[in-house]
């Protein structure tokens, strides 16, 4: 067996097993309370507005599931906790609570109404539940039976009338269960957005109360806050505000400007120095190579006169190399030839032509094979550059200086020394122009200088006049106060136009009248103790139920049409024999409803019968002779309550009248009233008294279950132990289940060592 909770308080979707003995142990705040508020939901149908049912929905809220047992019990919260559970140790009976009261008359009632002679009592009971004819219960009983026989059978009857009425039409039968079935699903569905409405409705008195105090301290803001910003909406529309901006921003960048001009100004200084300085250095090089430009004209001239027909020079012989070879080659043929005519003694002419041959060959070797030609002494002319060299060198101190000693190394010397001279004279222009344009631009840097400054003291003085307009020293602090206006004005604007929203909801007039209708609204809503508390998450479920509402009704308006379809559908199967056909439905009605009254007044009657034949089962087990009101009573529990104290202090039990405290023998063996006795032993006498009243009502109730809540804090030691041994006797005897919350450690321990030398089942949750 599963406790089963899907919602209940701490625990979500959990699950306990239980068994014959079942402890839930754990420190405070850890769930107990939740687990006996649960276990009581699982047992028996929480309803009504008892102090009980209003403590579980103010705790738990109404969605809570608990689940044990398949058949909740029809019994009263105040019932069932007096009779089947002990909480916080309490055992003895508040006789000044309604609860008691009922609880004690409830026994008075069921053992005494017919007298206090048990003889009397247990005939008296005898006579309740016997079916003999002769007697009035026998005779009630049979009268009971053979009308319920008489009325089923006219139902049965009627049912059967109905059934082969409606037999022509096929498909009636089904479809008038679908009707009903419809019917009951639109009673079903009606009953729950009722219950849904309820809820919202009161979720939305709660948030009216909310929202209605929210809009009246909106009010309250309103007027306070109306001549204030009516005052700073002046000066935000002078534009003002757009100036200070803008001046900051023109004075921050005439700064800029100014800061920017000043660098200029230093920059163009710090170059004029350096211009002068240049052009100091670039007009002593130039005047330096000015000195020697007439030492190079001089020596110009003297190179241009250094001509060829002025110039040293030499003869030299130019061998024509092709002519000489041919003129060599000639005379050699001719002298062979010579020789060889002399040898061999030719003609004459051989000497001729060898002579012919030999002469032009000399011929052209000494006139025609060289050449004469005149050419410049270069050793001289070189020492004649060397020397104009050196001339020039000397005479220009260095200034000009060839690098190569001759004509073109003078020229080339010469033709640098114009280009440095030019390049100076170039440059000592260009310099003194740069000079002069930086004179002109620093003259107009500190005209714009002077120009700004004057400008920068017209805008400081018109910002500081707007400042002072405003009552703020700087940019930041004017910003601040700036946002800060605007922000209330948004604000104010929010709620105006929340209040003309208001005004207009309530057809009102002015603010003044929407105030004391909001406190009326209060007023009202105080004195329905409707509390002014909404949270979010009530917000969310009065989203849900809205939405839950809507969705059940359009399936509810879907369900009334599917039903006045098939209602109609019914008419027109039916037709003509509809009159017939409504006077069999309403007969076979009228005969159900007779025959379950008949039923239920015999089922009642027949609990009734139980209920005596319980009571004279426990007369007979009483004392017989005893003509004391209680006396039997007294007996019965003073054999339970010797059970449960401890050898040592057995006690007899003196109470002879229900309105009279018990009296019992103290161990100096004094009577004395048991509330006079020690807390421990007292409650040990109130915990039998209560495990008697249970016995005796579970055979009514039908109910087997003892839920214990710290049952024995007053007890020492021994008598705790005695009160847990004869507890889980109890249990084993009876076939009982018992379920233990405590805190106590020694009670645990106890619980389930006894638990375990008597063979029940036993079962430990620990929390926390």
């Amino acid at each position: 067996m599963n406790l089963k909770l899907e919602s209940f308080g701490l625990f979500k979707n959990k699950s306990f097993p239980l068994k014959t003995v079942t402890i839930f142990y754990g420190p405070n705040e850890t769930g107990k309370t939740t687990l006996f508020d649960a276990l009581v939901s699982a047992l028996i149908r929480i309803k009504g507005n008892s102090p009980y049912v209003r403590k579980l929905r103010d705790r738990y809220g109404e969605v809570r599931k608990a689940e044990l047992a398949k058949t909740l019990l029809d019994i009263s919260p105040g019932k069932f906790l007096n009779s089947y559970a002990i909480r916080e140790g309490k055992v003895t009976l508040d006789e000044d609570s309604k609860e008691s009261a009922e609880l004690l008359n409830s026994i008075q009632k069921s053992l005494f109404d017919s007298g206090y002679n048990i003889r009397n009592l247990i005939e008296t009971c005898q006579n309740r539940f016997s079916t003999k004819k002769n007697v009035n219960a026998g005779k009630e009983l049979h009268k009971a039976k053979e009308s319920y026989e008489e009325k089923l059978t006219s139902w049965e009857q009627a049912e059967e009338e109905r059934i082969r009425t409606l037999a022509m039409w096929t498909d009636l039968p089904a479809k008038e269960k679908e009707k009903k079935e419809l019917a009951n699903s639109l009673k079903q569905k009606e009953e729950s957005i009722l219950l849904l409405k309820k809820q919202a409705e009161d979720l939305q008195a709660k948030q009216k109360h909310k929202n209605t105090a929210q809009l009246l301290q909106s009010v309250l803001t309103w007027e306070s806050k109306r001549v204030s910003v009516e005052e700073m909406k002046k000066w935000i529309s002078s534009d003002k505000d757009k100036a200070v901006i803008r001046i900051d921003e023109e004075i921050k960048n005439l700064k800029l400007i100014k800061k920017e001009n000043l660098r200029k100004s230093q920059d163009i200084t710090a170059g004029l120095s350096a211009l002068q300085k240049e052009i100091g250095d670039q007009t002593l090089q130039k005047n330096r190579l000015s000195n020697h430009d007439g030492i190079a004209f001089d020596i110009q001239k003297k190179i241009g006169s250094v001509d060829f027909e002025n110039a040293p020079k030499i003869q030299k012989i130019e061998w024509k190399m092709h002519i000489l070879l041919t003129g060599i080659i000639l005379l050699t043929i001719g002298i062979g030839v010579s020789f060889i005519t002399y040898l061999k003694s030719l003609s004459s002419l051989f000497y001729v032509f060898a002579g012919l041959l030999s002469f032009a060959g000399l011929t052209l070797v000494v006139n025609f094979s060289r050449k004469l030609t005149l050419e410049v002494d270069s050793s001289k002319l070189e020492k004649e550059f060397q020397a104009l060299a050196e001339e020039l060198t000397l005479r220009t101190d260095g200034t000009i200086r060839p690098l190569i000693s001759s004509k073109e190394g003078i020229r080339d010397a010469l033709s640098k020394f114009k280009e440095s001279l030019a390049t100076a004279s170039r440059n000592l222009e260009q310099t003194n122009e740069r000079f002069q344009q930086s004179q002109e631009q620093l003259a107009r840097l500190r005209s714009e200088e002077t120009k700004i400054g004057n400008e920068l003291v017209t805008k400081e003085n018109e910002y500081l006049e707007i400042l002072t307009y405003f009552g703020v020293k700087d940019l930041p602090e004017f910003q601040e106060k700036l946002s800060n206006a605007k922000a209330d004005e948004q604000s104010f604007q929010h709620l105006q136009a929340q209040i003309q929203t208001a005004l207009i909801d309530y057809q009102l007039k002015d603010a003044s009248a929407l105030k004391v209708k909001l406190k009326d609204e209060l007023e009202t809503f105080e004195q329905n103790l409707v509390p002014s508390d909404f949270s979010s998450e009530e917000k969310s479920l009065l989203k849900n139920l809205m939405f839950q509402i809507e969705s059940e009704t359009k399936d509810y308006h879907k369900l009334k049409d599917i039903y006045f379809a098939k209602e109609s559908e019914l008419s027109g199967i039916v037709g003509g024999s509809q009159v017939k056909i409504k006077d069999i439905l309403e007969k076979c009605d009228r005969l159900r409803k007779e025959k379950e009254d008949a039923q239920v007044l015999l089922i009642q009657i027949e609990k009734n019968f139980a209920a005596y034949k319980v009571l004279a089962d426990i007369f007979s087990e009483m004392e017989t002779g005893s003509e004391s009101q209680i006396l039997t009573l007294v007996h019965s529990l003073s054999k339970r309550w010797n059970e449960i104290l401890p050898e040592e202090n057995i006690k007899k039990i003196e109470w002879n009248e229900l309105s009279e405290i018990p009296k019992v023998f103290d161990k100096t063996n004094v009577m004395r009233d048991v509330d006079l006795l020690s807390t421990g032993t007292k409650e040990l006498f109130y915990f039998s008294l209560r495990l008697e009243y249970a016995l005796r009502m579970s055979a009514e109730d039908n109910i087997n279950w003892l839920l214990l809540d710290e049952p024995f804090r007053h007890m020492d030691p021994a008598r705790m132990n005695s009160a847990v041994c004869y507890t889980l006797d109890f249990l084993k005897k009876e076939k009982w289940q018992g379920v233990f919350f405590t805190f106590d450690t020694i009670l645990k321990d106890e619980i389930e060592q006894n638990a375990k030398e008597m063979d029940l089942d036993c079962i430990l949750h620990s929390l926390g």
